[in-house]
């Protein structure tokens, strides 16, 4: 069947419609990133490695707070043992063996102002055998069971006394805490002002390839004009070669141009941490926000007030000055002598009873009571009458239970208490002595660190206002000279057209023109990044963008 030439022609060209916008799509590469400042920026406080890092510094920092007051932590100690030992015998003193165990427990509290307190409790258990003459004998205890409960506390009176000194730790670690919220600030300062030079350096680089494609295109204008007049015969075959030539040179600027494009996307990029593997890296970056300028007007006095009030920088170096004043606090403190006081009460239990009695006994019965106990004594002379009639004092032992042992501790009955002092003076304490110096005069250090910190802020501000006012003065006079440019341009066509110039001197003009502009798109870069610039010195960038530290910790800060 044959197909009528119409239709077929229309199925043609539906086809070529049907696949045109995929193939238009192929060669036109990925899909743009269009990207606002406000949204580099985010990206960037998101996920810029060198903030990651800065941002695990105040966590870390804070624990120093917790590990210095730490040293005010009670702590709980036990312990526990058991020995026996075999020997022989000495005297009839001496056992045969002895066994023991004991624990012991204690509670130790110390003090913010200084010094600290105790409670301890001991128990132990010994037992010992003898030779059954000696028990009966001498009225040795074979079994002894002790207890006590025994309050401590020490109190410092002249070195290391007071709230102020033993805080001194926890103190410098707050301050280090704000100094390292203080360099995160920096850090962020430091990023984002990076984000915002290669952001608007992106924006310039893309205005001066389109500088220079208006070059190109002008070059090839010319070109174009000239083959004609030498197809006429108005101009000679020479004029063709220099607007060839002017062409490649302009092609060769616009390839140049467009790889610096390529080399601010990816600064970009790497301020951005865009993950490896993200199609981000191929896809072309078009800035959405676009180079302003308007005529700056500026209180230099209030600026440097301004950045002497929130420069992060300046606040540290305060902080650490504020460390070292605590240091030589602490330092002085530790000329003086050491004198403490103590004072300690404890009372104590047995399992053994003493009571003194009295009795009256004549010869007869003091033999009788010692030939019973011993009838071996050579000294009771037993069956042996002698004359004696005298009172007597003896103790007789009452062994008891554990439990009368702890009843005996509660009750306070045994005890005993002290109180005392303690002095320690180091002969010639050159040791406290050089700590003190040096602190000294690293505080001076840091007090002449601050006044240059101080001067180079107040030059950073002077100068960046003066650098955003010079920018300003270029833009203006080289959009005047543009303008100026684009009239000889102009002229010099028309001269060019009407046989009355060559093509060399409308190259010259087109060249100057393009200088020109080129020129102006960087005055107009430099303006806006000296704006950032003079954000961050004075330290209102993040105020400005509507960061906070909070946010920033985060990592999730959006901007304005």
């Amino acid at each position: 069947m044959n197909v009528p030439k119409t239709v077929l022609t229309l199925l043609v060209a539906g086809i070529f419609l049907a696949l045109a916008p995929a193939a238009v799509a192929q060669q036109a590469g990925p899909e743009p990133l269009r990207l606002s400042l406000g949204e580099a920026v985010a990206q960037a406080i998101e996920r810029n490695l060198d903030l990651k890092v800065e941002r695990l510094d105040p966590p870390q920092v804070e624990q120093s707070i917790t590990l210095a007051e730490s040293a005010f932590d009670p702590s709980f100690n036990a312990t526990a043992g058991y020995n026996y030992r075999k020997q022989e015998p000495s005297s009839d003193f001496s056992p045969l063996s002895t066994e023991g165990w004991d624990v012991g427990a204690e509670w130790l509290n110390p003090i913010s102002w200084g010094g600290n307190y105790s409670l301890a409790f001991n128990y132990n258990e010994d037992s010992a055998t003898y030779r059954p003459l000696a028990t009966s004998r001498f009225g040795l205890v074979p079994d002894n069971f002790q207890g006590s409960m025994v309050f401590t506390y020490n109190q410092p009176l002249l070195r290391d006394f007071g709230l102020s000194i033993n805080r001194t730790a926890i103190e410098q670690a707050t301050n280090n805490l704000a100094i390292s919220e203080q360099q995160l600030i920096t850090g962020l300062l430091t990023t984002v002002n990076l984000v915002e030079q290669s952001y608007w350096n992106l924006v310039g680089a893309r205005r001066q390839v389109e500088v220079a494609k208006t070059s190109l295109a002008l070059a090839e204008d010319l070109l174009r004009q000239t083959k004609i007049k030498v197809e006429v015969g108005t101009v000679a075959p020479i004029e063709v070669t220099t607007a060839e030539a002017e062409v490649a040179a302009r092609q060769e600027s616009v390839i140049t141009s467009t790889g610096f494009v390529g080399t601010f996307e990816d600064q970009l990029r790497q301020l951005m941490n865009v993950p490896e593997g993200s199609p981000d890296w191929s896809r072309p970056i078009i800035p959405t926000d676009q180079l302003a300028f308007e005529k700056p007007s500026f209180d230099v006095g209030a600026l440097t007030d301004t950045a002497m009030k929130k420069r992060p920088e300046l606040a540290a170096a305060e902080l650490r000055k504020q460390n070292l004043v605590l240091e030589e606090r602490y330092r002085d403190n530790q000329l003086k002598p050491g004198l403490s006081a103590q004072f300690s009460y404890g009372t104590f239990g047995n399992n053994y009873n003493y009571d003194e009695r009295s009795t009256t006994i004549t010869s007869e019965g003091f033999t009788q009571y010692l030939c019973n106990n011993d009838p071996n004594n050579p000294f009771a002379l037993c069956g042996q009458p002698f004359s004696i009639s005298e009172t007597v004092d003896f103790f007789q032992f009452e062994e008891d239970s554990r439990s009368d042992l702890f009843q005996e501790i509660a009750t306070t009955d045994n005890n005993a208490w002290r109180v005392g002092l303690f002095l320690s003076v180091p002969i010639g304490n050159r040791a406290a002595r050089s700590q003190y110096a040096r602190t000294k005069i690293a505080l001076d250090q840091q007090q002449l660190g601050i006044e240059a910190e101080r001067e180079r802020i107040r030059v950073e501000v002077r100068q960046a206002v003066r650098d955003i006012e010079t920018a300003a003065e270029r833009i203006a006079a080289a959009r005047a000279n543009v303008a100026l440019q684009k009239k000889k341009v102009e002229a010099e066509q028309k001269r060019y057209e009407n046989g009355l110039s060559i093509a060399f001197r409308v190259v010259q003009t087109q060249e100057d023109l393009r200088d020109a502009e080129t020129r102006e798109n960087l005055a107009v870069i430099d303006y806006n990044k000296s704006v950032s610039n003079l954000a961050r010195v004075t330290g209102t960038l993040l105020e400005q963008r509507g960061i906070t530290l909070e946010q920033a910790m985060a990592g999730t800060a959006s901007t304005r």
